[in-house]
């Protein structure tokens, strides 16, 4: 089976004359049969604060709970729209997710605080509202993973979507990603 992988990334090479590698898939990454082909990765971040630094109080259920602004640069050219989700994987008993948007147009650079691009959609987060809610854990520092995704398609959902309706519109059609992480504790 490995050879199989090794020889259709090099025809794909060959194809193309792209820049391609292979990763396996691991948590919330969807692929053919646990490989995800990738153009690259997606440069995602904010301003609002460093990959795996503490997550400031505006941005979480403490203090006001918006979204940060989001950057988002070097997405493939064949991405048809961008998904991004905001997940906490250290809540129990499974990943709480904060923030679904889907269908937003490749060609956005930048989502500002509390923005939703034209044509994008808001699905359910696991509060059962369409909107971000920051970071809020029971007890503890929690890690809360910020992703982003390239898709080679639009998906057909609409607002009413959860969580399992997105993972599985997306599988087998990622072709780039992206991510970054902070860290929050409650204020009790």
């Amino acid at each position: 089976m490995g050879k199989f992988f090794l020889g259709l990334f090099v025809i794909l090479l060959l194809l193309t004359g792209g820049v391609y590698y292979v990763g396996r898939t691991t948590g919330n990454d969807f692929g053919l049969g646990g490989i995800i082909l990738k153009k690259g990765t997606i440069n995602f971040s904010t301003q609002a604060f460093g990959n795996g630094n503490p997550i400031p109080l505006d941005y979480t259920c403490d203090g006001k709970d918006v979204s940060p602004v989001l950057l988002i640069d070097r997405v493939p050219g064949d991405a048809k729209s961008l998904a991004i989700i905001v997940d906490d994987p250290s809540a129990t008993p499974a990943t709480f997710t904060h923030f679904m948007m889907f269908n937003i147009d490749p060609g956005v650079e930048s989502i500002g605080t509390g923005e939703v691009p034209e044509g994008a959609i808001v699905a359910n987060n696991d509060y059962g509202k369409n909107e971000y809610n920051g970071p809020c854990p029971p007890v503890g520092v929690h890690k809360y993973y910020f992703r982003i995704y390239a898709l080679d398609t639009a998906l057909y959902l609409d607002e009413n979507a959860k969580r399992s309706n997105l993972d599985k519109a997306m599988k087998g059609h990622i072709i780039a990603r992206g991510e970054f992480y902070g860290e929050y504790a409650k204020n009790n």
